[in-house]
């Protein structure tokens, strides 16, 4: 018994040790501070300048020891070509010879979700590595890695930027699932999918009339090419980031760009047959590049996308791509995308890529269009349920590419996922998001055309990133979209996976600026038209229109600048043509004119309404009730008693009855009311109010032809 009570003593005594180890090693991980400086990475590599396939490192603080052991990645190759056919030939070449390569590489730690960028710099003329990147602790705390830009030889700054999160997948939906789809691996295995992006005439015209510049033909063709290959760099870097937040627990996958052809001219678009239309049936478009595709000599690729200006269409109604299912790794992996602006044309790609890797679209595959992930075959209502899938693989999607990746490894002897394709050009810079590198008015743009434009007016800067709202040319309204990656949403602020998110990388911004144009509601002649104005000249003509709450949010800098420190008058009259005569005037119906006119009367603060004869208004109102306040000169002189029981609900009947005296029913039991018993009859009338003021005849006409009946 002895011996046996002194097992259990040590037992107790190991599992005790065990437990202070693990809380010990959990309060040295999860104690950072929200920033930490002087910050060391130790690595052991001789060169700072070489980077090799694995990577060794340390992160130290003082009260942090975190060791990791990274792989170099290759999402984006730090090489990629560019090729172009010229009219009139079948012969296809590099646009772009080799230059010297970036110094910076990309390294990956999957157990602690850690992505680095290694960047290899010249500091007092020695060598030094600066690293950037987000790594996990915990499997939930988020961190940031990043140099010390303000004091250099310090070293790296550490900063807690938020707990890693997935939205919610329902388990539940594996239950519709073939029982073979389930099964796992010991670890996960990467698999990439190199992309070869194709691009048609229509959008090398787009991007070369956006250009204005005076310089020559050849040099503005040269920038066009320029702001292709870093558009679509952006795009496929965007899909890339969708595919890594795949929830699978045997693969991972990288989405790597390794080259572009660049049609310029309606000859080298092969795979369309010129038309006035700019609509195109996607199906025709597929089969036809699948042709176009077979008899050119294009560099090797595991899939190439089509990106196209054309408004696709399917049979009966509209689409915005077409890929052949489970294609991937055959001669049919090629997909057609339509070019719907950054954010739209990525969640595109990615969806029709995620076809060819075997996923079928949600409902059709055990789970629900209705939560709107990548694989959703239709629009559906956002809730707050599925406010953030459009960003993540539903468990049914998973589970498909799964099953059809696993089959590629069993029937093909090598899988071409595995492989890993060399570039040879020069990769566009594409440190930044792309929300960083186009505005919102850029992101508008894409959409709706040059005119377009990001409307402010229309909600706050945090709800850009699932409701950026655009003003669409065709329809003179604001139309919503999704606002791409990086999109600044807030100061030190960004769009990440549908959401606004802190981060100590994003810019300081002011949320106060104007947007590009205003649409207001003007009477013209009798007639209401919609117009565009600046916020400048339309804040000028009336800097009234400021006290409208959607004027404000988009004109904000504009209405700033006229804005006075009188409270109730803040940007002068909200009328146009007030004269003084008017002034200290209230009317029946309680409008007062010292408000809308409150700089022409005058006004140092916030007009109120007071009783100028209290014993008069009371005593007149305990005989014959508040049927004065009809009267202009009692409604003014009794301001306060008549505001406080004053009815706006029923124009024209504020203060009840406007005579004694008025019965309801007639003998014979039929309503035989007086106009005036408007109370007594429940019978509301718009009867006419009898004044001596001009100032309001003036008022009715100057809201028939100038600003403001709405805002939009």
């Amino acid at each position: 018994m002895s011996s046996m009570t002194g097992r259990c003593i040590k037992r107790f005594v190991a599992l005790l040790v065990c437990w202070i180890l693990i809380l010990f090693t959990c309060v040295q991980v999860i104690g950072l501070d929200d920033i930490y400086r002087n910050v060391d990475v130790i690595t052991k590599v001789g060169n700072p300048c070489s980077f090799p396939s694995t990577i060794p490192i340390i992160i130290t603080t003082d009260n942090l020891h975190l060791s990791l052991n990274l792989r170099k990645s290759s999402a984006i190759s730090s090489s990629l070509p560019v090729y172009i056919q010229q009219p009139n030939s079948t012969h296809i070449t590099a646009m772009y010879s080799n230059t010297d390569g970036q110094v910076i590489a990309t390294y990956q730690n999957r157990e602690y979700n850690a992505a680095f960028v290694i960047e290899c710099i010249n500091l007092d003329e020695k060598h030094i590595q600066k690293w950037h990147g987000e790594f996990t602790l915990n499997n939930i705390k988020r961190y940031f890695l990043q140099p010390d830009n303000v004091y250099p030889s310090s070293g790296h700054i550490l900063q807690y930027i938020g707990d890693h999160q997935r939205p919610y997948i329902n388990t539940k939906e594996l239950n519709n699932i073939p029982r073979e789809r389930l099964k796992r691996a010991a670890s996960k295995v990467t698999y990439y999918i190199e992309v070869l992006v194709v691009t048609d005439y229509l959008i090398f015209q787009r991007f070369f009339d956006q250009i204005e510049t005076t310089t020559s033909t050849d040099e503005k063709r040269e920038m066009t090419l320029d702001k292709i290959k870093t558009y679509y760099a952006h795009a496929i870097n965007a899909v890339n980031l969708r595919y890594k937040n795949m929830a699978s627990e045997t693969m991972d996958f990288e989405i790597k760009l390794v080259g572009y052809f660049i049609s310029d001219s309606v000859e080298t678009s092969g795979w369309i047959v010129p038309t006035d239309s700019t609509q195109f049936p996607a199906q025709l478009m597929l089969q036809n590049f699948e042709r176009w595709k077979s008899k050119k000599l294009l560099m090797d690729h595991d899939h190439a996308i089509l990106f196209t200006g054309y408004d696709l269409t399917d049979t009966d109604s509209s689409t915005e791509g077409r890929a052949p299912v489970e294609s991937m790794c055959t001669d049919k992996s090629f997909s057609v995308v339509e070019d719907r602006g950054i954010s739209k044309t990525v969640a595109i790609a990615t969806h029709e890529m995620g076809h060819s890797l075997g996923s079928l679209h949600d409902s059709d595959a055990g789970c629900n269009d209705t939560d709107r992930y990548i694989m959703a075959g239709s629009i559906q209502t956002e809730s707050s349920a599925n406010k953030l899938n459009p960003w993540y693989f539903s468990s049914c999607s998973v589970a498909a590419i799964e099953q059809y990746v696993d089959s590629v490894n069993s029937i093909k002897s090598v899988n071409c996922l595995t492989e890993i394709l060399s570039s040879s050009s020069v990769v566009p810079d594409i440190s930044d998001m792309s929300g960083q590198v186009y505005s919102l008015d850029d992101q508008c743009r894409q959409l709706h055309g040059a005119e377009s434009f990001y409307c402010q007016n229309r909600g706050n800067l945090s709800g850009i990133c699932r409701n950026l709202p655009c003003f669409d040319p065709k329809t003179f309204d604001c139309i919503s979209q999704t606002a791409a990656t990086g999109s600044s949403c807030a100061s030190k602020m960004w769009c990440l996976n549908g959401e606004c998110k802190y981060s100590n990388n994003a810019p300081n911004i002011t949320d106060c600026f104007d947007q590009h144009r205003i649409v207001l509601s003007v009477s013209k002649a009798g007639e209401a038209t919609r117009d565009l104005y600046t916020c400048q000249s339309a804040v000028s003509s009336l800097a009234g229109i400021c006290y409208i709450p959607s004027v404000i949010r988009g004109c904000c800098a504009s209405c700033n600048e006229v804005k006075s420190s009188v409270q109730g008058c803040e940007y002068g009259d909200s009328i146009k043509g007030c004269v003084e005569e008017g002034c200290n005037r209230v009317e029946p119906d309680g409008y007062i004119y010292n408000k809308g006119c409150c700089r022409t009367c005058k006004l140092t603060s916030e007009f109120k309404c007071i009783d100028q004869d209290e014993n008069m208004c009371t005593s007149n109102i305990a005989i014959n009730g508040y049927i004065f306040c009809y009267n202009t000169s009692f409604a003014h002189i009794c301001c306060k008693s008549c505001e406080s029981v004053r009815n706006t609900a029923k124009t024209g009947c504020e203060y009840g009855d406007r005579i004694n005296g008025c019965l309801q029913f007639t003998n014979n039991g039929t309503r035989n009311c007086d106009p005036s018993c408007c109370k007594t009859c429940a019978r509301p009338t718009n009867l006419a109010v009898s004044h001596n003021l001009p100032c309001r005849v003036l008022i009715l006409q100057l809201f028939s032809i100038l600003i403001i009946l709405s805002i939009y």
